[in-house]
Formats: C-alpha cells, structure tokens, sequence
C-alpha cells in the first residue's frame, strides 16, 4: 500500500524485507522460531548470550546487504530530479492507530518483557514464562470483559499446536535411539580427526548441513531434531566440543539457510 501511495516499484522493498527480516532475526533469542527452540533448550544459553555472539557476525552480514539493496531501492532517485511526493494524508487515512490506550498498554507491556529478556543474568528465569506472562497482562489490560474471545480469536492456536506435536515427535525418536544413533555416528567420525581440527570439523558439518537442509526444508522440525544431536556431541567430546559454539553454528546454519 505504502508503494502505491509512493508510486513506486514494491519489489525491492520486499525484497529487502525478506532478507533483512531473516538475516536480523539471527541475531536475537527472539527473532526467529530456531533461536527460541535453542535458547529454551540450553541452559547455558540466555538473551544476551545471543546478543553478545550473534548479533556482531549478524553486523557483517546486514551491513553489505543493506548497501546493495540501498543502491537498488535507490537507483531510480539517484538518475531523476523529481522525487515521489509523499502523501501523508493518505498514510494517516490508510493507517489509522483506531486505539491508541490500547496501543500504548501493548506497546509498554511489550518494552517491559525486552527490558527482563535483556537482565536474564540476574534473575535466570526462562524467557518462556516472562513472555507468557507479558501476553497475559497485555490480553487482560486490553481486553478484560471479553478475555474468551482474545484467547479463542488472536492467539495462534496452530502454530503452538504444531510446536507441540514437534517436541512429542523428537521425544518419540529419541527414545526410539535414532537421535543417539546419528549423534553417535558424528561423534566418532569427530573423534577420528586430530583433537586440534575437532571443533573445526564440528562447526563446519553442523553448519553447513543445517544451511542446506534448512534451505528445502522447514528450519523448525530440523532444529528440534538437531538439538539433541547436539548435546550428545558436546557430552561425548567434552573437552574439544563446548555445547554454546555448537548451538551457535546450529542457529547460524538455520537461520541463514
């Protein structure tokens, strides 16, 4: 909408979106479904652990693509004297705030769940419960006659339904041994290489088999699969194989595939 207003090519813009959205939402706990499955299933893994190791090398990543797309969103401004006249009537009129104590009650809930996100090293809860209880306190301010039809009309049922029928299916094949098995199998192909070269062979398989496979397949399924592979690995090479870098290259092959 915002495009047409504009009278410009939207392609670019979403082009950008796409990327971007996906490059940045590496970088936090929260961005992407993967991280939230990894950030949940480590203890040794928090907020700001993402935010003091993902984010730099997210950094080196956003920052040429930002130029590139830059340079093409702009190419037609940067050839003409006539810019496109923005029309802000029409952005106000297509894009009202048609609630704004709402808007404000949201808006301050959710700065108050970051603001704990970003103190987990001092109080340590998990990230689950803080949010769970900021949607809760968000749902009853907002919305506190009618609390039925919030919960029945704008949570994603599907979504945690299918969330959780995931987890009950990596349960099932974990204790059928086929995750020990695989976990096995990588740890002694890991072990048969010098102890110097470990981690670097680790890293690299994980990372680019979850880049490859993330790329055909669903990103969500393959990370809950993963994760106990994982921590069979950093419990069978504990010395060579620290847990957090294995999870790092478990979020950057996910994520970026």
């Amino acid at each position: 909408d915002m495009c047409n207003i504009l009278g410009v090519d939207p392609r670019p813009y979403l082009i950008g979106e796409v990327l971007l959205s996906n490059v940045g939402g590496t970088a936090t706990l929260i961005g992407d479904p993967p991280n939230i499955i990894i950030g949940s299933s480590f203890d040794e893994i928090g907020f700001v652990d993402f935010i003091i190791n993902v984010l730099p090398c997210i950094f080196f990543f956003c920052v040429p693509a930002t130029l590139i797309l830059v340079l093409q969103i702009y190419k037609y401004y940067l050839s003409t004297e006539k810019m496109a006249t923005l029309d802000v009537r029409t952005l106000k009129k297509t894009y009202q705030v048609y609630d704004e104590p709402r808007l404000l009650i949201a808006g301050t809930t959710t700065f108050f769940v970051i603001l704990i996100f970003f103190l987990h090293p001092v109080h340590h809860k998990d990230t689950a419960w803080i949010a769970l209880i900021g949607a809760f306190i968000t749902i009853a301010f907002t919305n506190p006659h009618d609390v039925q039809d919030a919960l029945r009309n704008h949570v994603e049922w599907d979504t945690l339904l299918f969330f959780a029928g995931l987890f009950v299916l990596v349960e099932v094949c974990a204790a059928m041994g086929l995750l020990t098995a695989i976990g096995s199998a990588l740890a002694s192909v890991i072990k048969s290489q010098p102890e110097e070269d470990q981690l670097t062979l680790a890293i690299t398989l994980i990372l680019w088999v979850s880049a490859i496979t993330s790329a055909f397949l669903d990103n969500i399924p393959y990370t809950a699969t993963m994760i106990p592979v994982v921590k069979i690995l950093a419990d069978e090479l504990p010395d060579t194989l620290p847990v957090k870098t294995l999870a790092w290259a478990l979020s950057f092959g996910a994520c970026l595939g």
